[in-house]
């Protein structure tokens, strides 16, 4: 038998190991960039109010840090997933910083497709508008929230998608915002066309 000495040092090592492996490995997070990243936050946090849903928020990476694969746009998808992996493994003080220098990944908005199925499979709402080149990822929106949670989204009147050609001028849609052309898809055709005043801020859209 055991004695009550030798059981009570036993489970301090338990319970300091355990907290070493919530705060300082990687064991156990998998799947997605921002998966790993999110089961990460939640390992460290200190109350269940500070934990997240990530099969809710991983929707896709914008939902829940902008470039965070799963994403419908990522040609740095294997860098970005070795570096996230490296800082997961990283201590609750320092993962979050070295995920943020992580290469990143487009977002929803703006993103190519050729069906409505390549939209939805991110977001319900979202539908591909082949009126413009390559088609384009959008949804109706009031306010930039409607669109990705975080993210370069903006929800501008534009001209009305090829999937409800009626809509009135007034209508807006969640468009990719951009503050300069290299941020849009400028092989084929877009630019960033300014949403007011020169200087100000835009959207990645056709002119």
């Amino acid at each position: 038998m055991v004695g009550q000495g030798a059981w009570f040092g036993a489970a301090i090592v338990v319970v300091l190991t355990g907290l070493a492996a919530s705060c300082g490995s990687s064991s156990g997070f998998s799947g997605s960039p921002c998966q790993m990243t999110c089961e990460k936050r939640n390992s460290c946090a200190t109350t269940a109010d500070e934990r997240l849903p990530c099969d809710v928020v991983c929707v896709y990476g914008g939902n829940y840090s902008p470039g965070l694969a799963p994403s419908p746009v990522c040609p740095a998808l294997a860098a970005q997933t070795t570096c996230v992996q490296a800082a997961v493994a990283m201590s609750c003080d320092t993962y979050a910083d070295a995920v943020f220098a992580c290469p990143l990944c487009g977002v929803l908005d703006g993103a190519p497709c050729a069906s409505d199925h390549d939209c939805q499979k991110y977001q319900p709402a979202y539908r591909c508008d082949l009126s413009r080149p390559g088609g384009y990822c959008t949804a109706p929106c009031q306010t930039s929230d409607d669109c990705s949670i975080v993210g370069p989204e903006v929800c501008a009147a534009s001209v009305p998608p090829s999937f409800d050609p009626t809509a009135p001028s007034t209508q807006k849609w969640c468009l990719l915002g951009c503050a300069a052309d290299a941020a849009c898809r400028t092989s084929e055709g877009y630019a960033c066309v300014p949403l007011g005043a020169a200087g100000s801020s835009g959207t990645c859209d056709v002119q």
